[in-house]
């Protein structure tokens, strides 16, 4: 048996980083598994044109018996792991990015999970994304605890990411990075190791931090411009992986059957460009129905956070025609026997906005048809007795393609009721003229009201709001002003929504004394260069002293300081800035972009009853 020098041998490829390469190698470091009796690093330069080579010096006269330099001619990231592994010296292996973080007690934990486990051979980290976005990766429900799981009965709980992974070197044999794949080749070097034993541990208490950077050109957001992305990846890793299954277990296993899906989610809704040729397209449907048909209808069906849409796509490439295939039953929609909708809980249509115009309320919004859709009715009911058939448009809003190839339209809708003796509003799905289900409805940001939250929306003398899937409302009169406003506080109070509660006062206090209108005016977050600046000196050079302009970039722009010369200018994503949307009458803008029009982001929600501004794309 062979002796190692080290329990944990970290390989770093390194380009381009010098502005990150510090903070990872640090994260490993500063582990609480002591660094210097446990832990050597093996820095792989891949030809980088910064100051990365001085970093890795600085840290190899730091501790040079637990940190090796090793350069190479600029040949990929597989090549540059493959040399690192070559040069390593360490029980257990982990090929982290030379951006990334470790939790300082991660290695620990794996020590300790693999000694308790000797037939665990990969051990698979809890991820999140840090940097550009704060959230966790779609393979997140799989890390409920710390646990060692076997793939067969666990299927779903797939382990892609290399760099979030430690692995046994005993098990890796001959097992290497393949260099003519450029995407998925972490996949396939772990699908290689894991088929052996079939374990997977899994370590839930700890984070790897995987930077999603702000500013980036990454090689996987230039993979629709690459002929790799739709043939060799295909082939030399979705194909290989059914291969490998069929020459161990005589089958395809649901393992690798999910891991196909899976991918296929994310590659569903991909824009082919024109620059793709056809020939390379042709092969790339062929070789995808091909996967396909080798996929359980389940795997398909079971996906977790994968929309219905996107699903249905993947059966629609397995099986010429799927209508045939659909039956409703209790509320719910079936294919081949298996759930795939049930519209009571999963099923939701889009109110986008709600206006009020003179005497009436306006409602449009916008319904996922997909399904056999010209069989289905949408009906408004109103009070509970009147229904209105709804006319629904295709819209080119969202609409889905695949393989460049419209798979699904959401239809839109708009409708208006007289507010005179109206109470209550809600949606019905009919089905070849049967009632299917009461639908629920979520509320996009001009929509005055939220389904998530018990906010409110007062016009003239009556109170709006959301309950059970319906739009109602109540006379407003002192009782039930204060109740509705003592019931959405509490709800604040409950979630711990204290800043929340902090800018809706500040809006209150100052929209007293708002004696002009407010106009916010932007063109991109980091640059003034568009229609938006030359309206912004358009309106200065006006002095209107009804008028209120400011001009929303990012504090950081080389701009900045040039659109101060103009007029007033509000800091991007500042307290000040979100405040001011609040009380804007315009939002001008030669972007459409979220942070144009809900700067809240997933806090809207208890925003939207102030967000009254009039959006103006330049």
């Amino acid at each position: 048996m062979k002796k190692y020098k080290y329990k944990f041998s970290v390989i770093i490829p390194v380009y381009n980083v010098e502005k990150y390469l510090e903070e990872t190698i640090e994260s490993v470091i500063n582990q609480t598994l002591d660094f210097k009796q446990n832990i050597e690093i093996i820095l792989v330069n891949d030809s980088s044109p910064d100051n990365s080579e001085q970093i890795c010096q600085k840290y190899v006269k730091l501790y040079p018996n637990n940190i090796k330099y090793l350069k190479e001619e600029n040949s990929g990231v597989s090549t540059a792991r493959n040399y690192g592994y070559a040069n390593s010296n360490g029980k257990y292996i982990n090929f982290l990015d030379s951006d990334d973080v470790w939790d300082l007690d991660v290695f620990e934990k794996a020590l300790k999970m693999f000694e308790e486990n000797p037939d665990v051979d990969i051990i698979g980290v809890r991820q999140k994304f840090f940097e550009a976005i704060n959230t966790y990766p779609s393979l997140d429900f799989k890390f409920n605890k710390d646990k060692i799981v076997n793939i067969f009965s666990n299927y779903d709980h797939i382990q892609l990411s290399v760099t979030s992974a430690f692995i046994r070197q005993s098990n890796i044999g001959n097992i290497r990075f393949d260099n003519e794949v450029k995407y998925s080749e972490d996949a396939k070097f772990l699908n290689e190791i894991i088929i052996k034993n079939g374990k997977l541990g899994i370590i839930s208490s700890s984070i790897h931090h995987y930077r999603k950077r702000l500013t980036e050109n990454s090689a996987i957001q230039t993979k629709n411009y690459q002929d790799d992305w739709y043939l060799i990846t295909p082939i030399k890793c979705y194909e290989h992986a059914f291969k490998l299954s069929k020459e161990k277990f005589g089958e395809v296993i649901p393992y690798f059957e999910y891991y196909v899906a899976y991918d296929y989610g994310w590659r569903i809704k991909d824009y082919i460009p024109s620059t793709i040729t056809q020939k390379t397209l042709n092969k790339y449907i062929s070789i995808t129905k091909k996967l396909f048909k080798e996929i359980d209808d389940y795997i398909i069906i079971s996906q977790k956070n994968v929309p219905i849409e996107y699903k249905i796509q993947e059966l629609n490439l397995k099986y010429h025609d799927i209508s045939k295939y659909y039956a409703f039953y209790n509320q719910s929609l079936y294919f081949k026997g298996y759930k795939l909708l049930d519209f009571a809980k999963d099923y939701f249509l889009n109110v986008n906005i709600i206006d009020f115009i003179n005497n009436e309320i306006e409602i449009r919004g916008t319904i996922n048809l997909n399904l056999p859709s010209k069989d289905y009715q949408l009906i408004a009911v109103i009070n509970s007795n009147k229904t209105i058939k709804l006319n629904l448009t295709e819209t080119i809003i969202d609409t889905k393609k695949s393989f460049n190839k419209n798979f699904m339209y959401k239809k839109g809708f708009k409708f208006k009721i007289p507010l005179k003796n109206f109470k209550s509003m809600h949606f019905e799905l009919k089905y070849q003229n049967k009632y299917l289900t009461k639908l629920n409805f979520k509320s996009g940001i001009n929509a005055k009201i939220d389904h998530r939250t018990k906010n409110y929306y007062i016009y003239k003398d009556y109170i709006y709001y959301h309950y059970k899937s319906q739009l109602k409302r109540k006379k407003k009169t002192l009782t039930n002003n204060i109740y509705f406003k003592l019931r959405f506080i509490k709800q604040l109070i409950t979630k711990h929504e204290y800043k929340v509660m902090l800018i809706r006062l500040l809006y209150r206090i100052m929209h007293l004394f708002k004696k002009k209108e407010i106009w916010l005016i932007s063109d991109r977050p980091f640059s003034a260069n568009d229609n938006g600046k030359c309206f912004f000196e358009y309106v200065n050079k006006q002095n209107n002293s009804k008028i209120k302009a400011y001009f929303v970039l990012n504090k950081k722009s080389k701009d900045y300081s040039k659109i101060k010369l103009i007029g007033k200018v509000i800091p991007l994503n500042s307290k000040r800035y979100k405040l001011y949307f609040l009380l804007a009458d315009k939002i001008i803008s030669s972007q459409a972009d979220s942070w144009v029009t809900n700067p809240f982001g997933n806090h809207a929600k208890y925003y939207l009853d102030l967000y009254n501004g009039d959006f103006i794309f330049l």
